[in-house]
């Protein structure tokens, strides 16, 4: 176990069944609760430190559901009266053979490198002097920038939330900062799972949990081909949020009690893909992890949990 697992707290597979079998609905109304209050704990610090056009910056590790975070944060600051849009940094990607190289000759996809900052600085200038700038669009299933953008305008006391994995890296947060101290709030799976004294999902086994079952939704890609590349994004996140992670303002916890319960009927039934495959010890791992939970149907995830930025039907007219 890594320094950084150490830190956070511990939720035993046991607990989270009994309550499963006790009270399926409570439980799951009890943890999206958790989430909310956080979440109106965290817009209500950033609400007075609001002026003018105020940038935020909101970081997390991949697959942590910055994206969900980020409108839910903006849905509480307009409750307090603040206006409040979201920029995602992912938006920015260059594109597919658009990065620096790792020593292996892989592109680093996980560099802030990746991201086209003369284009941001652009954006973020245009935003800060004038209150408004046309934003890109990034296209994930083609793998490249699309010709489309959208417009950005904000006027008064409007917090401009910029999310992505790179939002702590000083080059990102020079260029969107523009010389002034903003708002850093870091977003996170704080928990993992243990069932008596065994260690069954570490945090970032979560994280990729999520993001097997969100790629292949959202971005064609296979399970196979996201273990391809999830050393790249561990070691992306060792390399370029882990160090900048004490340079935050605030903290959001993601980790919901009763998710291994409803990923595990999807995870479960595509493991197998990862069979024959360099991937095959891991997914059986997995496959043993996931099998320890009561499962629960995915109906019981409410439209607007975190978790629908991973399993769909997402609804945000309601947060």
């Amino acid at each position: 176990m890594s320094r950084t697992e150490e830190r956070f707290e511990c939720r035993a597979c046991e607990e989270v069944n009994a309550r499963i079998r006790a009270d399926e609905a409570a439980f799951v109304e009890e943890e999206e609760a958790r989430y909310r209050a956080n979440v109106e704990r965290v817009a209500s610090t950033l609400a007075s430190r609001v002026k003018g056009c105020c940038p935020v910056l909101l970081c997390g590790p991949s697959s942590v559901g910055k994206t969900t975070t980020a409108r839910r944060l903006c849905a509480a600051l307009e409750r307090q009266g603040v206006a409040s849009v979201v920029v995602s940094l992912d938006d920015f990607y260059r594109g597919l053979g658009n990065a620096p190289r790792l020593p292996d000759g892989r592109h680093d996809y996980e560099s802030p490198e990746a991201l086209d900052l003369v284009r941001l600085h652009r954006c973020v200038e245009e935003l800060m002097q004038t209150g408004q700038t046309r934003l890109p669009i990034y296209d994930f299933q083609a793998g490249r920038p699309s010709d489309r953008t959208r417009s950005l305008v904000t006027a008064g006391d409007t917090a401009v939330i910029f999310e992505g994995v790179h939002a702590f890296t000083p080059s990102v947060t020079e260029t969107v900062s523009m010389g002034r101290e903003v708002p850093r709030v870091f977003v996170n799976t704080g928990s993992r799972f243990l069932c008596g004294d065994e260690t069954v999902l570490l945090r970032r086994d979560v994280r990729l949990a999520r993001r097997l079952l969100r790629d292949e939704r959202t971005r064609a890609s296979s399970f196979h081909h996201t273990m391809t590349m999830w050393d790249q994004v561990l070691y992306g996140t060792e390399t370029y949020i882990l160090p900048y992670v004490e340079e935050r303002d605030l903290t959001v916890d993601t980790t919901l009690g009763y998710e291994p319960s409803v990923m595990a009927a999807p995870l479960l039934a595509r493991l197998s893909a990862l069979d024959g495959t360099p991937y095959e010890a891991e997914g059986r791992r997995l496959c043993r992890a996931f099998r320890r939970f009561e499962p629960l149907p995915l109906s019981i995830v409410p439209p607007t949990s975190v978790l629908t930025e991973f399993l769909g039907n997402c609804d945000f007219s309601c947060v």
